[in-house]
């Protein structure tokens, strides 16, 4: 030991040893919590996952749930199926008539539009419109792509019975819907 460390009270070097071994319980503590994170992330993806994705909109679609959704055919299967029972509009593939994307998705109680922004070329409105005012409103968008992790956008509230998103024309989302080959819900 140093000279300092002797000259210091034994009172002192107490209190100084009680500090350090209270500062080791909280970094076992914050390693244990680290650990248990970690393991949760690596538990399966399950039901209560996939309906939370669904029905949720604070829920997000990323990380673990996207790459289960990404790589397992019949997870995927499952949450389309999730979809269409507990959403309020289903948007099925569109008919493979044209080879253009599609500027626009229609369903019985909604519309989808895609409008180029006059004040950014980089940018389009995406508009979803209720046709029926009485009906439900979603809360989230969600595009399942043909290839990639589905995709869920959360909708801002509605004015004059239509949603109105400002994105960036090569977004995730803007693609799914302009794909026909995507299929659409609204949550």
């Amino acid at each position: 030991m140093s000279i300092t460390w002797n000259k210091i009270s034994k009172e002192r070097k107490e209190r100084m040893e009680l500090a350090f071994e209270q500062l080791h319980l909280v970094d076992l503590m914050v390693d244990q919590q680290l650990n248990a994170i970690d393991a949760a992330d690596e538990r399966p993806v399950g039901f209560q996952d996939l309906y939370s994705a669904a029905v949720q909109p604070e829920v997000a679609i990323n990380g673990r749930i996207a790459d289960a959704l990404e790589n397992n055919p019949k997870l995927r299967r499952d949450f389309e199926t999730l979809l269409q029972q507990t959403g309020i509009a289903w948007f099925p593939v569109a008919a493979a008539a044209e080879t253009a994307t599609l500027d626009e998705r229609d369903e019985a109680s909604f519309l989808i539009r895609i409008r180029p922004s006059k004040a950014n070329e980089d940018q389009v409105y995406v508009l979803v419109r209720l046709k029926e005012p009485s009906a439900v409103q979603p809360h989230a968008i969600i595009a399942l792509p043909p290839e990639g992790a589905p995709i869920k956008k959360t909708l801002p509230v509605a004015v004059d019975s239509m949603f109105q998103l400002l994105m960036q024309r090569d977004e995730p989302l803007v693609r799914a819907i302009q794909d026909r080959r995507s299929k659409l819900s609204l949550q």
